[in-house]
């Protein structure tokens, strides 16, 4: 079983910190291709990501015990967490996102804790 994914006319951003994975030229010509952008993430900044402080803890906490018979059920699995996310929590995090970014542009770039 294959979930399908939602048709959306926009243009998505994501923000994801500088792991070489994210940046390299595969990852980078995919974003590319499929009309995403990938803003630039600031040095020795953690949790800036709402993926790292927020959506990789949801997944792991709903993950524990649970196993997957195939890599489309595991993919139908996260589909349905993320549309189970509700927009007050989704703007929650948002706004958390953009006080993160401004304590960066307050240190003009350096570390933050």
């Amino acid at each position: 079983m294959r979930c399908k994914a939602k048709k959306h006319k926009q243009r998505f951003i994501l923000h994801m910190d500088n792991f070489p994975v994210r940046t390299s030229k595969i990852v980078q010509e995919f974003i590319q291709s499929h009309g995403m952008f990938m803003p630039p993430h600031p040095p020795y900044s953690p949790d800036l990501s709402p993926c790292d402080f927020y959506i990789f803890g949801l997944l792991k906490k709903q993950l524990t015990g649970k196993t997957f018979d195939s890599v489309d059920e595991l993919l139908c699995w996260i589909e349905e967490k993320f549309d189970s996310i509700s927009k007050s929590e989704l703007q929650k995090v948002f706004d958390e996102w953009l006080i993160r970014l401004q304590k960066v542009i307050d240190a003009n770039g350096d570390y933050i804790e």
